[in-house]
């Protein structure tokens, strides 16, 4: 069945939702919107738009957000309502149909495949400690893509499902050369869009094949990409040979970013630090949540003040927040943090250290201040106003994916 047929099927709408619902961690307000585009059949214009090669859809907002990474922005765009709903689908459709193609060393946004298993891969293989690294990142990886290259790559969608190429193509083709045009850069696949993801996947499907050929411990998680060598010129062979494909594709690297990793070596990758079989989290991902637990907290306390609350106000509202950050309890969106860390580390170790200053900053909402005195506010208030430890919800985890089925 064409992907333009299933678009325009109840059934696999529904298939969509109830993967969505289930498997995504859908908050409820995008549960509703989702269900009420369904039951009402809004899809119906966007599905036979497609199938006659007549839809366009409007163009996306255009928004800098800051880097997760460090100072700096990066540029994503943004599709809202309807038109969000039937690129999520579309996102959908094209995975299920076309992930086969790519491959096993390739672990980002896909369905059954993702950073667990790569950091599963890199810590069970214990030869990678004798093994000399390289680890890089590419620059502006989504919104460096060249339209026209990334279109000759999908050429098989072309065959097999034509609607959805010439959608593709009057999406980022026509837009990318009016920003020629008017002298800005191109966008590339948009990051941000639900599509750009796979799009992004497709692009550099010749690479991951090429290094899965010659049998290289390769990792790519989007522009991430990590390569193990048996010696140091083996090593700079691979990376001649990755230099000059990622330059063929348009694209470059982050030259600040490069790291050779020496054997035996601690590394980072994805969030987490590597160190003889054992992974914890890197300093920067500890940092960076460190970082959203202080301004959140100071957030809450000036908001305290300026309405004249209690600061157990403040305290709960800041610890109900982080929850939701840490465990995903129905607001944060569909990758929640423990999600992400929880199933990859070795050991609570790093999580006691984010937990402490949790409760720190907890009190702190109710003083304003830190001292001594703040230990007044004993842990069992903490826990009575919500305060989840990082440490115990992580072994707890563990226990339960170790449990007998």
């Amino acid at each position: 069945m064409m992907i333009s047929e299933e678009l325009a099927s109840e059934e696999c709408w529904n298939e969509f939702y109830e993967y969505r619902a289930v498997t995504r961690h859908m908050p409820a307000s995008e549960r509703r919107d989702l269900r009420s585009f369904i039951d009402e059949k809004r899809y119906l214009p966007y599905a036979e738009a497609l199938s006659s090669c007549a839809l366009e859809l409007p163009e996306p907002a255009r928004r800098e957000i800051s880097k997760n990474s460090g100072p700096g922005k990066r540029v994503v765009y943004l599709y809202e309502g309807d038109d969000l709903i039937f690129l999520k689908m579309l996102a959908y459709r094209l995975s299920v149909k076309y992930d086969s193609l790519l491959r096993s060393n390739c672990y980002a946004f896909r369905r059954d495949t993702g950073a667990c298993d790569a950091v599963r891969r890199i810590r069970n293989d214990s030869d990678i400690r004798r093994l000399f690294g390289l680890k890089t990142d590419l620059h502006d990886y989504f919104n460096s893509i060249p339209p026209e290259s990334l279109m000759e790559k999908l050429s098989f969608l072309g065959k097999e499902d034509g609607d959805v190429y010439e959608f593709l193509r009057k999406m980022l083709i026509p837009a990318d050369l009016q920003c020629k045009k008017t002298g800005s850069v191109h966008r590339g696949v948009m990051a941000g869009t639900p599509t750009s993801a796979f799009l992004a996947n497709v692009y550099l499907s010749d690479l991951d094949a090429y290094f899965e050929k010659e049998n290289v411990r390769y990792f790519r998680y989007s522009d991430d990409i990590l390569i193990f060598a048996e010696d140091r010129d083996a090593l700079h062979r691979l990376e001649a040979q990755l230099d000059e494909r990622i330059s063929g594709a348009g694209l470059c690297f982050n030259a600040s970013k490069r790291m050779e990793i020496s054997p035996g070596e601690a590394f980072v990758f994805l969030g987490f630090s590597f160190s003889e079989g054992r992974v914890g989290m890197s300093e920067h991902s500890i940092s960076k949540i460190k970082g959203r637990i202080r301004r959140k907290a100071r957030a809450l306390r000036r908001w305290a003040e300026k309405k004249n609350l209690p600061g157990d106000r403040a305290a709960k509202g800041f610890i109900g927040a982080m929850n939701r950050k840490f465990f995903d309890d129905g607001e944060e969106g569909e990758f929640s943090w423990s999600r992400w860390f929880f199933p990859n580390l070795t050991s609570g170790d790093d999580l006691k250290e984010i937990d402490e200053y949790m409760r720190k900053y907890a009190r702190f909402c109710v003083t304003g201040r830190h001292y001594k005195g703040n230990y007044r506010i004993s842990y069992e208030t903490l826990k009575e106003w919500g305060f989840r430890s990082l440490v115990a919800e992580y072994y707890a985890s563990k226990s339960l994916a170790n449990a007998p089925r």
